[in-house]
């Protein structure tokens, strides 16, 4: 072997055990368990399953179904869709959603676009992002 056959040969081999080292171990199961990082509790759509309303005065609620369809109002104005679930976040594929004017009614979920929830508590978000109001499981 050349010397420069030899140099070659330990570059490549620094450099897959460099790559090697990127990539994330993973358990039996198949998942993904070697960052550092926690990754964020996993909601299913059985979790979300039954009614989640908003802390008083807020009359906000929205209700689950086992298939993900989701219903509900935010004191004056109606909402259905579907809803769609990965990791913690919940996102909203709204169907219908009525606009009455509404006196004294603070929110609103006429841009509903996703959620995050955490235990038992959600935090509804426009489709922009901006909180909406947070409802908590009944």
């Amino acid at each position: 072997m050349t010397a420069r056959s030899f140099v070659t040969a330990v570059v490549l081999l620094v450099a897959a055990s460099a790559l090697s080292g990127c990539a994330t171990s993973q358990n039996a199961a198949g998942d993904d368990s070697g960052d550092a990082q926690s990754s964020p509790s996993a909601v299913s759509p059985a979790d979300l399953e039954g009614e989640w309303r908003a802390e008083a005065p807020d009359e906000a609620r929205l209700s689950f179904d086992a298939d993900g369809a989701v219903t509900g109002t935010d004191g004056c104005n109606g909402v259905r869709g579907t809803t769609t679930v990965s990791g913690d976040e919940v996102t909203f594929d709204l169907d219908l959603s009525t606009l009455r004017a509404c006196v004294g009614v603070t929110t609103s979920f006429s841009q509903l676009g996703s959620a995050v929830v955490e235990g038992d508590v959600m935090t509804t978000r426009t489709v922009d992002g901006a909180k909406i109001v947070q409802l908590r499981k009944q």
